[in-house]
Formats: structure tokens, C-alpha cells, sequence
């Protein structure tokens, strides 16, 4: 099921969502071609303070891949889906938000939890926690893009890898999220990741950001959930995956910010 956010007013009952074949890449193409995803990403021309025409590139799209039950092929769902529209000349970041890490284990064909430290030892920062860092542990510098890997075989898909530890700042962005209205300190976290994410997308001139999530629903996620343009709910075609998209069409916390 895919959800365009600025028209939605909430999503379709269970019964008329699109349960995805994640194993097919002919299905995913057909896939993104009846979801019609337009390239909104032209350059523009904009005027800078002394009148000289300047270049602008518009934001890349950010899809988020969203179910809060687990064992739905989010994260393959997600390789593939991004894999075809890279090939269909698209260039398409994919952001592993799960602290699982089995996105960026899978691309990277990592067997085990010494590959991930090795990644994380890299400066600057590869990896969403450390390209968040400056933000939600307040050091002293700016939000910069992450240094991103090339995903093999395909010059148009890359990855922004995740993090193991990332789920450490799920306290720190519920903290912000109920008190950025009176704490001055608070006010950037909240913005902080689709800034991240912009940036990282305009540096490698991405037109759509695919982010796999994990099936929380804690303050990380609404952050994510909230602030992406359009959301995808992969599903199996059985009772539990039904049980947890009728959770998902009920909870305020993320849909509320939808409608």
C-alpha cells in the first residue's frame, strides 16, 4: 500500500491494501510503475542576494517502508524496490534505520558483528548515528552529510548504513519531542534527521530517499513516519499482518500528523 501523505486522510481499511510479492523484481517493477512516482526534482532557477541567477536542486522524495509487525520483508522490500527504480535512472539512497542493521548487512555482505565495528571506525562519520552525533549529542559542528557506499552492481543505488547502537537516541528524541516547546536546547532534534537525510540526498544527487524502519513505533519513527513524503506498508496476505494494519490506521501518534 502506498500513501501519498499530503493527499491522504488516513489510510484504507485492511482489506484494500496491497499486499507486496518482495521476492519478484518483475512485481516491484510493475509495482513502481502503477504507484507513478513523478520526478519532482528539476533544477530550478532562484535569486541569490546579489542578483545573479544561481542553480537550486529541490529536495529529493523521502519513502519511508513502515509496518509495525515484523517479518513483512521491509527490508527487502525496500533493496528491491530501490534497486528497480535506480535501474529505471532514478538515483535512490537507502537509509537503514533499523538498529538491526540487516539492510546494510545485506548490501554489504556483512556475516557478523566485527564487520559493523570495523564500518563505525571510519572518519567522517558513514553511518546514521555518527552523522546525527552533532545534534542529539551536542557537539560543537553542524549536521553534515554521511559519507554514503555504492551499492554493487547498480551506479545509481547507494546506502546510508546503519547503526547498532542507533536505538540509544530513541530516549534523547522522546525527551525533545514532549519538551523542545520550552527547552531552547531541544528545538534542533526534531529536525535533524530529514535534515540529515536532505543533506546526504542533495550530495549525491538523489532523487528518492527509501528508509527501512524497525516495527517500533517509538519517537524515532514518528520523527521518521511524520516528516517522510509518502509512506509504504509491506504486508503478508495473512491475519496478523491485518491485525497490525488496522494498529497502525488507529495510532494517533504517527497518523495524526497525516491527515
Amino acid at each position: 500500500m502506498v500513501v501519498r501523505k499530503q493527499d491522504s486522510a488516513g489510510l484504507p481499511p485492511a482489506s484494500t491494501a496491497l499486499a507486496l510479492d518482495c521476492g519478484t523484481r518483475r512485481n516491484l517493477a510493475r509495482f513502481l510503475d502503477s504507484a507513478r512516482f513523478h520526478d519532482d526534482c528539476p533544477e530550478v532557477k532562484v535569486q541569490c542576494s546579489i542578483n545573479s541567477p544561481v542553480r537550486k536542486r529541490a529536495m529529493a522524495k523521502t519513502i519511508c517502508l513502515f509496518n509495525h509487525k515484523g517479518g513483512v520483508s521491509k527490508t527487502t522490500t525496500a533493496f528491491n524496490l530501490g534497486w528497480m527504480m535506480a535501474l529505471k535512472g532514478k538515483r535512490v539512497l537507502l537509509a537503514d534505520f533499523d538498529p538491526q542493521c540487516n539492510l546494510t548487512g545485506m548490501v554489504m555482505g556483512f556475516k557478523g558483528v566485527d564487520d559493523l565495528a570495523a564500518l563505525y571506525s571510519v572518519n567522517p562519520p558513514n553511518n546514521i548515528k555518527d552523522g546525527l552525533a552533532p545534534a542529539f549529542e551536542s557537539q560543537p559542528r553542524q549536521v553534515a552529510p554521511v559519507e554514503c557506499v555504492e551499492v554493487v552492481g547498480n551506479e545509481n543505488l547507494f546506502l546510508v548504513p546503519g547503526h547498532i547502537a542507533l536505538a540509544e537516541y530513541e530516549t534523547t528524541r522522546g525527551i525533545a519531542q514532549e519538551l523542545s516547546g520550552s527547552l531552547l536546547a531541544l528545538r534542533n532534534l526534531p529536525g535533524s534527521i530529514r535534515f540529515l537525510l536532505d543533506e546526504t540526498a542533495s550530495k549525491y544527487k538523489a532523487n528518492f530517499v527509501l528508509v527501512d524502519m524497525s516495527p517500533s513505533l517509538g519517537p524515532l519513527n514518528q520523527n521518521l513516519f511524520t516528516t517522510s513524503d509518502y509512506f509504504v506498508v509491506p504486508l503478508h496476505p495473512d491475519y496478523f499482518s491485518s491485525m497490525a494494519l488496522r494498529g497502525l490506521s488507529s495510532n494517533r501518534s504517527i497518523l495524526g500528523h497525516t491527515r
